[in-house]
């Protein structure tokens, strides 16, 4: 049984690797309600998801970096700091990133399923 779980895998991924098959059939596929459920996918994840990464990284991981820097390692010592930001990076990514990984995830699960 493990072994065709296996080999069900297996074929899973290889098919899942052959991209050129997706690019062929939107290619030539005149389904522009297809498209526009592509469009709104890639809008909904790309700015959702991708807006979460990017606001962490280039605004609030600064400012997070410079509190931990200025007021926490003076009193507390610089071991303190790494630890706190390694703490402060998880919390995101747990508290904020996967929540909204889901929510975005199932929003385009339902758009699919209301496209059908």
């Amino acid at each position: 049984m493990l072994k065709q779980y296996a080999k069900l895998w297996y074929l899973g991924l290889r098919e899942s690797l052959l991209v050129h098959r997706c690019v062929v059939f939107l290619v030539l596929d005149s389904s522009r309600a297809l498209r526009r459920e592509i469009l709104h996918c890639l809008l909904l994840n790309g700015g959702i998801l991708l807006g979460s990464i990017l606001l962490w990284e280039r605004a609030l991981l600064p400012v997070a970096a410079w509190l931990l820097r200025y007021l926490v390692a003076p009193c507390l010592g610089a071991s303190t700091q790494r630890v706190a930001g390694a703490l402060a990076q998880v919390a995101f990514q747990a508290l904020w990133l996967l929540p909204v990984y889901m929510v975005t995830m199932l929003l385009s699960c339902g758009m699919w399923v209301r496209g059908s």
